[in-house]
This record gives structure tokens, C-alpha cells and sequence, in this order.
């Protein structure tokens, strides 16, 4: 049975916050999207209580994880710096691709006798005693956004396995950081009714595996519950939406860059209307030249007695040009009567 779990990189795990570290890159944003669960069914699996059902989905690294059932255990098996946590509540997730990924909330016992509302919220003296025996429908509503404030604060990330046999080792574990509370008589009463829960897995050598810190924000436009702290920095939850949130300083900035646009803009529309006008009277001026200004059809030159005519001639858009050249002389003319006469 627990000869199956002898792999390497196994869970629980210590978490040594002194070693753990966070990227220069960042690590991937958990997303959580849950709905109210309705038509759950709870049983006892000889380990731990599971409530089954589907009730949303989580998104890490563009892979949308839907989630399967939650279960608790009593002691918790994660630890943080050596310290055990009276409770622990497992949200297990399924991928298309076969792996899972593991949301893990820390439960602590609280000074005063004040009940948590979302482990009230589950009737588990519904569950069955034994264990292995058919799960029972509960007729109660349960919401996991109970838990939003928790999955707006810091987790722990890093891969392991399950906890009970087969032991698989294919499971993103993420430990939120922050504890939700259990009040001393929902301990009592879990462990006086359901004793076979309170069985948890010892811790498992790290093995040279790296625990990363994150936290979940989330960015400008998605979806936020008011007071939960969800958005990212520099963003506020307003109207159900993270929206960007506007200071003096930045305004004051905005404001500055707006009057420099304005200024460039009216110095670029003054030179542009001078350039038209420019061009403008420009062509009116030359077109008043060519109007006033015809082309010579004539010219008349006087040279050494001589009288030459130039005519163009515009015909079928060719110009040709015919120059008949006259000279006349009152000798030549009589010579050449003379010689017709004779």
C-alpha cells in the first residue's frame, strides 16, 4: 500500500522560509474562478473527508485546472519553519493533459470559541462513519470565494505528489501562506465524530527541489471582490473591477503631457496655414502672368535691308515652323525683268 510512495520528490514537505525564493522573472498567477457548489456529495475515505462536485476551474500558465473535490486533514500535513497547523483543506484540480495541481489552506485554532462560517456551511454529520461507504448528497451550499482573501495573499509553489497512495508524483502543490481559522469546537467535534481523519502523511525530504513565493493579483479590468485585497499593485477594486489607480503626482504628469500635445498641435496647425497661403498666392500670381502674357505669333527683324517673316503655325497640337526669307533689291528686280523680256 505505502510501498508505492518511495519516490523522490514526495508530499508534505517543511516549508523553511528562510530558503524559498521568488524569481526575477516571477512565477505564473494563480487564478481561481469558483462558484457556489450546489449537488455535492460527501464521504469518508478512510484518510480524509472529501467533498466532491464541480465547482470551477483555476488557470496557471495558460492550463485551466478544473476543480474535483476538497478534503480536509487533521493535523495539517504541510508545515511552515517546523509548525504544524490543526487543520488542513486540500482543493483538488484535474487538467486534460493528466496533471493535477493542489490548492492546500492552512486551518489555525482560534483564541476564542468563533466558528468558521464556510466549515459550518458543510454539514458533515451528513458524512457517512465508514469509510469507503457510498458518498452522501448534501442539501447545503458552500462557497470557496469564502476563501478570496487567503488567495489574495502570498502562496508557496513547488512539485510534489499525493499524499496518499499512489502517491503520484504529478501534482503543482500551492500553500497559501496566510492561515484561515477553525474554532476549538469544530476540532473537537471532527475529531469526536469522524477519529479516522485526524491520520496525516509525515513530512518528506525536499530532495534538492526549489520552493518558490508568489502572490496572486490581479491585473487591470478583471473581475474583484471589495475589501479582498485581490488587485495588483497600483490597482483598486472598484465596482467589481480592478481599475488603475490615479495620484497627484501621476496627475499632475498627465495633465503636463496633455498641454504639450495641445502647444505642438496649435504651432503645427499656425505653420500649416501659413504655408498655405503661401502657396496659395503663390499660383494666383502666376496665373495673372500667364493670363496677361500671350506667346508671339510674329516676329519682325530688320537687318541689312533685309525683311524676314517667321510664322508658327499650330496644327494638330505640332508646331511646325515655315521662315520665308525676302530680300529685295531694286537692281536684282530689273535685272530679272530684263532678262524675261529679252
Amino acid at each position: 500500500f505505502w510501498s508505492d510512495c518511495n519516490g523522490i520528490f514526495q508530499t508534505p514537505i517543511d516549508i523553511v522560509t528562510s530558503n524559498v525564493y521568488t524569481p526575477a522573472a516571477g512565477t505564473e498567477v494563480l487564478r481561481p474562478a469558483y462558484s457556489k457548489l450546489a449537488a455535492l456529495e460527501i464521504m469518508n475515505t478512510g484518510h480524509n473527508l472529501k467533498v466532491a462536485g464541480s465547482f470551477g476551474d483555476v488557470v496557471v500558465g495558460g492550463e485551466t485546472y478544473s476543480a474535483l473535490q476538497f478534503h480536509f486533514h487533521l493535523l495539517s500535513e504541510h508545515t511552515i519553519d517546523g509548525q504544524y497547523y490543526d487543520a488542513e483543506m486540500h482543493i483538488v484540480h484535474a487538467a486534460p493533459s493528466g496533471g493535477l495541481l493542489v490548492v492546500g489552506i492552512l486551518f489555525q485554532v482560534t483564541d476564542e470559541d468563533v466558528d468558521n462560517d464556510f466549515l459550518s456551511s458543510i454539514k458533515f454529520e451528513q458524512a457517512p462513519e465508514r469509510k469507503y461507504d457510498e458518498g452522501i448528497s448534501l442539501d447545503s451550499e458552500v462557497d470557496l470565494n469564502f476563501f478570496s482573501h487567503i488567495f489574495g495573499g502570498e502562496f508557496y509553489r513547488y512539485k510534489g505528489s499525493l499524499t496518499t497512495p499512489p502517491c503520484s508524483e504529478i501534482v503543482e502543490w500551492f500553500v497559501m501562506a496566510t492561515p484561515s481559522t477553525i474554532s476549538p469546537s469544530q476540532v473537537a467535534y471532527f475529531k469526536e465524530i469522524f477519529p479516522g481523519v485526524s491520520s496525516y502523511r509525515p513530512i518528506q525530504p525536499l530532495n534538492g527541489r526549489n520552493v518558490l513565493k508568489s502572490s496572486l493579483a490581479l491585473a487591470e479590468g478583471e473581475g474583484c471582490v471589495a475589501g479582498a485585497d485581490l488587485c495588483g499593485a497600483g490597482l483598486a477594486c472598484v465596482d467589481s473591477s480592478c481599475i488603475a489607480i490615479v495620484t497627484d503626482s501621476s496627475s499632475k504628469k498627465n495633465k503636463g503631457f496633455s498641454s504639450a500635445i495641445l502647444t505642438m498641435a496649435i504651432i503645427l496647425a499656425f505653420v500649416g496655414g501659413l504655408l498655405c497661403v503661401t502657396c496659395c498666392c503663390g499660383w494666383l500670381l502666376g496665373y495673372k502672368k500667364e493670363a496677361h502674357t500671350e506667346p508671339p505669333t510674329k516676329h519682325i527683324y530688320d537687318e541689312h535691308d533685309s525683311i524676314v517673316y517667321e510664322f508658327e503655325e499650330i496644327e494638330k497640337n505640332h508646331v511646325s515652323k515655315k521662315s520665308i526669307d525676302y530680300a529685295v533689291s531694286e537692281n536684282e528686280r530689273t535685272e530679272k525683268e530684263c532678262i524675261a523680256l529679252g
